[in-house]
C-alpha cells in the first residue's frame, strides 16, 4: 500500500514539473508535419485522378482499333454452338439437314444434334 501511494506521489510531482503548454518550436514543428501530411494527401488524390485519366484515355484510345476479323472456318467444317454446350457428353449424334433464310435467300445448313436434343454445331453447305 506504502507503494502505491509512493508511485502517486512521485506522478503527481513529474506531473507538476512538466510545462502545461507547448512551445513556439513544438507548435512551429507540428504545424509544418501537419502541411507535409495534408500535401502528401494532395499529391496523391492528383497522382489517382490522373491514372484514371491515363486509363479513361487510353481505353478510349483500344475501343477505336479495329478489332481483327476472326479467322474465317472453311465452309464444310462444323462451328460449335454457343449455348450447346452440355453436361451430357456426345455419344450418338444426328444430322439434320435444314433450310435457313438469310438476306441472301435461303441457305442449306446441317445441325448436329446430341442425344440429348440440343443442337451442339452447325456447318453451312454450298
Amino acid at each position: 500500500m506504502n507503494d502505491e501511494i509512493a508511485l502517486k506521489r512521485a506522478l503527481k510531482e513529474l506531473a507538476e514539473s512538466l510545462p502545461h503548454e507547448a512551445t513556439a518550436q513544438s507548435e512551429a514543428r507540428l504545424v509544418a508535419a501537419f502541411r507535409r501530411h495534408r500535401f502528401r494527401i494532395r499529391m496523391s488524390w492528383l497522382a489517382a485522378a490522373a491514372a484514371v485519366l491515363v486509363l479513361a484515355v487510353s481505353s478510349a484510345f483500344l475501343a477505336r482499333r479495329p478489332h481483327p476479323a476472326p479467322p474465317a472456318r472453311a465452309i464444310n467444317s462444323f462451328i460449335p454452338l454457343p449455348y450447346g454446350q452440355s453436361d451430357v457428353p456426345l455419344e450418338h449424334g444426328v444430322i439434320v439437314r435444314v433450310q435457313v433464310q438469310s438476306g441472301a435467300g435461303p441457305v442449306d445448313a446441317d445441325l448436329l444434334i446430341g442425344q440429348d436434343g440440343l443442337a451442339r454445331a452447325v456447318r453451312f453447305t454450298e
